[in-house]
């Protein structure tokens, strides 16, 4: 090349893990969220609102206030795919 151009070149190597192993690791490194009060007469869903199926691992934004949760692992997946970290409920 003329004239020399620096090059700078970022090498990051970083470990694979599962869903599974994110979601279990995400159940170990939190503190416990508060409780919310269920809702006489409103019982929360065990069918999560994004994947349609039964809540396994329920889960709740830190800021949420709402009785209801949403599949972690559901969450996790749909996350990573859309790129979208929000709250879904």
């Amino acid at each position: 090349m003329d004239p020399p151009v620096p090059i700078v070149v970022l090498i990051r190597w970083m470990e694979k893990i599962s869903i599974q192993q994110l979601a279990q690791k995400i159940i170990e490194d939190r503190d416990p969220a508060p409780e919310v009060p269920i809702i006489p007469g409103h019982p929360p869903s065990q069918i999560c609102p994004l994947t349609r199926k039964l809540i396994l691992r329920p889960a709740r934004g830190i800021k949420c206030n709402h009785p209801d949760c949403f599949d972690l692992t559901g969450f996790l997946c749909y996350s990573i795919k859309k790129h979208i970290w929000q709250c879904p409920i």
